[in-house]
């Protein structure tokens, strides 16, 4: 079962930069939102013309779905990033908002929506913005993006003692020695913890190095451990095809909120 299990990740950490996604966020550009959406923001006004000095039409409270109506040509810097006005649809109240209020992704796990937004910090550096919405309760958490262009994935506790749901931040990895790879985000039902990293390096066919982790859930060969695997392949000769591949596999522990052994410092 865990050879299955591996191979199957390993085909899949080989193949990542490869695969073609259109469902991706960056927040070098602003996003076109169509068709339904979700609140991010909690009261979000309604106006009537795109305008903050307009008249306040309603409310929008959060996670509530809205029906984007057109794009307008008017744009308001939010949270460090440019966002397109919408004409957008409300429980019968027609009128505009910021696209920078609308959550990017709505993704639910139990009684959990998990909302996603993000903002600028600094010249090059941004951040994503999760909600947890709890029924008629929410709470906001911030990390720091690696890269430009990822996508998100929420699931199961993955079989870990403590753990309600894991957040994925995929980082999309391109030629040239740009890191890709995986955030990983445990949410305990309290707080969003910052758990681990997985990175992916490609160099087009000369260099690739990937790591990635399988949760109890994926196996029946663990408890309350983490199967860490890592692949990397270096090209020494391309004439003669000659490669050199290097597999790493190691057992973590979960235990009180963290992962043990640190395999960086170990």
């Amino acid at each position: 079962m865990m050879r299955k299990s591996i191979s199957i990740l390993l085909f899949f950490l080989v193949s990542f930069s490869k695969a073609q996604n259109e469902k991706y966020y960056s927040p070098f550009k602003s996003p076109l939102f169509e068709g339904t959406t979700y609140a991010f923001g909690d009261d979000i006004k309604i106006r009537d013309t795109p305008s903050l000095n307009s008249k306040v039409l309603g409310l929008i409270k959060i996670g509530e779905s809205i029906t984007i109506l057109e794009q307008t040509d008017s744009v308001l810097n939010y949270n460090g990033i440019d966002h397109n006005w919408y004409k957008i649809s409300y429980k019968g109240v027609v009128g505009y908002t910021i696209g920078g209020l609308f959550a990017t992704e709505k993704l639910q796990v139990g009684v959990n929506n998990f909302l996603f937004n993000f903002r600028k910090i600094e010249a090059h550096d941004y951040s994503l913005l999760i909600r947890v919405q709890t029924y008629n309760s929410f709470k906001e958490y911030e990390f720091k993006l690696s890269t430009a262009e990822y996508e998100l994935e929420v699931r199961d506790g993955g079989g870990l003692k403590g753990v309600e749901s894991i957040v994925k931040v995929n980082y999309f990895a391109e030629a040239c020695g740009v890191n890709g790879g995986v955030l990983y985000l445990f949410y305990d039902g309290e707080e969003i913890i910052e758990t681990f990293t997985a990175n992916r390096i490609f160099d087009a066919d000369i260099y690739y190095w990937s790591e990635d982790i399988v949760f109890p859930s994926d196996t029946t060969d663990l408890v309350n451990q983490i199967y860490y695997v890592s692949e990397s392949m270096t090209t020494e000769d391309e004439i003669s095809n000659w490669t050199e591949t290097r597999i790493v596999k190691r057992l973590l522990d979960w235990s009180e909120g963290q992962v043990f052994p640190d395999i960086y410092n170990d």
